[in-house]
C-alpha cells in the first residue's frame, strides 16, 4: 500500500503532499504525508501515523476494518489465521446477509427494468411520463436504468418468493406484509436505481406516475425512498455520485483547484443536470444532506455549489447545508432560483448546457 494514495482518497493533497488537516479546522495547510516514511503528520494538532492509523481515526474503522479496506483496494486476499471462531462467524454472516440483500435488490431492479424496456415507447404510463412529462431523452432513460413498477399488488412479491428472495425483499422494504398478506411496496411507480460508489445497486426509489385522477394522485406520496438496511444507509449515500465518479467529473486543475460539486434536492434534478452535461451533480436520497455526505463528497472536491429549489424550503435547506460546509472548511456558493422553479424545470426552460 502507499500512504499517499490512501490518504489522497480523503484529503486533497498538493504536489508536496501537504493539505488541510481533516482532524481539526485550519485555513493554512499543516498536514503533511511523507512517502518515504509511509507516514503522515499534522503539525497543527499533532495527529500522525501510518495509513492504517489514518483510516481508524478518519473513517472510525477498527483495526480489522482498516485492514480489509486496504486489502480490497490493493486486491490482496486476506487469511484470518488468528481470528476466533465467533468473530469469524459474525463477520462471515454479515457478509452473507449483505450479499443476499444485494442479490434481492438486483433481482427486483432487473424485473422492473425489463418491464419498462419491454414496453413500446409510445405506449404505457412510464414511457409517457419519462419522454413527455419529464422530457428526458430516451438514451437518458436507458443510461440511468429506469424501471417501471406496474399498478399491481403481486408483480414483485410473487416472483421474489419463487426465486428465494422473499426474506431479503422484506428486509430491504421492497415487499410488505399486512394481516398475513404479502404485497409490493412499489406500485404504479417509475423505478430509480441507487448505486454506491462501487457501482452496486443498494436500493431503489419509486416516483409516483400521475394517473390523471386528481384525488388519487394527491393521496399518494410523490416519492418512495428505500428504507435503511444492512446495505443502504440514506445518511451516507449520494445519488449521482457513482455516475459522477465514472465520468471523472471532479477533475483537478493545474492550480490545484477542483471541479465543483452541484448539490440539488432530488433524483430528477440530478438526472436533468447530468443530461445537460453537468455530470458533477449529486443529491441526497429524499432527505436533507448530512455531514457524512458532505465529508464523502469532500474526498473528491473542496468546492460545492448549492442549487436548491426556488422556495422557502429550498433556501432553508441551503442555509443548513452551508453551516455544515463551513464546519468542514469547504468553499460553498449558492444559486438562488426564482420562486416556483427547481433545477430540473429551470435547466429545461432555458436549455442550459455545459456547452
Amino acid at each position: 500500500m502507499d500512504v499517499v494514495d490512501v490518504i489522497s482518497q480523503f484529503v486533497k493533497l498538493d504536489r508536496n503532499n501537504s493539505g488541510l488537516c481533516p482532524f481539526h479546522n485550519e485555513k493554512s495547510p499543516s498536514f503533511h504525508v511523507t512517502a518515504k516514511r509511509q507516514t503522515y503528520k499534522c503539525f497543527g494538532c499533532g495527529d500522525g501515523g501510518d495509513a492504517i492509523h489514518f483510516l481508524m481515526e478518519h473513517e472510525k474503522m477498527d483495526f480489522m476494518q482498516a485492514i480489509e479496506w486496504l486489502a480490497n483496494r490493493y486486491n490482496v486476499t486476506l487469511e484470518y489465521l488468528k481470528e476466533d471462531d465467533s468473530a469469524k462467524q459474525k463477520r462471515e454472516e454479515a457478509k452473507d446477509h449483505a450479499r443476499v440483500m444485494l442479490d434481492a435488490v438486483q433481482f427486483a431492479y432487473r424485473r422492473y427494468q425489463t418491464n419498462l424496456l419491454n414496453t413500446a415507447r409510445d405506449n404505457g404510463p412510464a414511457w409517457n411520463y419519462l419522454l413527455n412529462t419529464r422530457q428526458f431523452k430516451e438514451v437518458t432513460a436507458i443510461v440511468w436504468g429506469f424501471g417501471h413498477a406496474p399498478d399491481e399488488w403481486q408483480f414483485l412479491s410473487s416472483a421474489a418468493i419463487n426465486a428465494g428472495h422473499y426474506e431479503a425483499a422484506l428486509k430491504t422494504g421492497m415487499v410488505k406484509t399486512n394481516d398475513g398478506k404479502t404485497f409490493d411496496f412499489y406500485r404504479n411507480r417509475l423505478i430509480i436505481p441507487i448505486h454506491n460508489i462501487n457501482g452496486h445497486i443498494i436500493g431503489i426509489a419509486g416516483r409516483w406516475i400521475p394517473t390523471g385522477d386528481e384525488e388519487k394522485d394527491k393521496s399518494q406520496a410523490k416519492y418512495f425512498n428505500p428504507q435503511d438496511s444492512l446495505i443502504y444507509q440514506k445518511s451516507k449515500v449520494l445519488f449521482g455520485l457513482y455516475q459522477a465518479l465514472t465520468a471523472k467529473a471532479f477533475a483537478k486543475g493545474k492550480d490545484g483547484s477542483s471541479t465543483p460539486a452541484f448539490f440539488v434536492e432530488g433524483y430528477m434534478d440530478v438526472i436533468s443536470m447530468h443530461e445537460s452535461g453537468f455530470m458533477n451533480t449529486v443529491s441526497g436520497c429524499g432527505t436533507a444532506i448530512t455531514l457524512d455526505q458532505v465529508r464523502l463528497t469532500k474526498r473528491y472536491t473542496d468546492h460545492f455549489i448549492v442549487f436548491t429549489d426556488g422556495d422557502t424550503a429550498g433556501m432553508k435547506a441551503a442555509l443548513k447545508f452551508i453551516d455544515m460546509c463551513l464546519q468542514e472548511n469547504v468553499r460553498t456558493e449558492v444559486i438562488e432560483l426564482p420562486e416556483g422553479e427547481d433545477p430540473d424545470s429551470y435547466i429545461k426552460k432555458y436549455s442550459l448546457t455545459t456547452a
